[in-house]
């Protein structure tokens, strides 16, 4: 079974936004999402399911499993 850290996650967003130099708006934009749901995934306030997280994965240009702390390559 996956046990999700979720304060992990919520690192891995931040960091992989700021890395790219994403906003918040620009990357619930491209992951078709509401911005409030990448502002939380941010501050670990919510876990997303599990279409969400791929479509962030998606606009982020990484996988679930590097958001997901499986893997420390993004570009896995």
């Amino acid at each position: 079974m996956l046990v999700v850290d979720v304060t992990e996650l919520a690192r891995r967003v931040r960091i992989r936004r700021a890395d790219l130099g994403l906003s918040q708006a620009a990357v619930s934009e491209k992951a078709e999402v509401h911005s409030s749901v990448v502002s939380r995934l941010e501050h670990g306030q919510n876990l997303p399911d599990l279409g969400t997280l791929v479509r962030v994965a998606n606009a982020l240009s990484t996988s679930a499993s590097y958001l997901l702390g499986e893997t420390d390559d993004p570009k896995a």
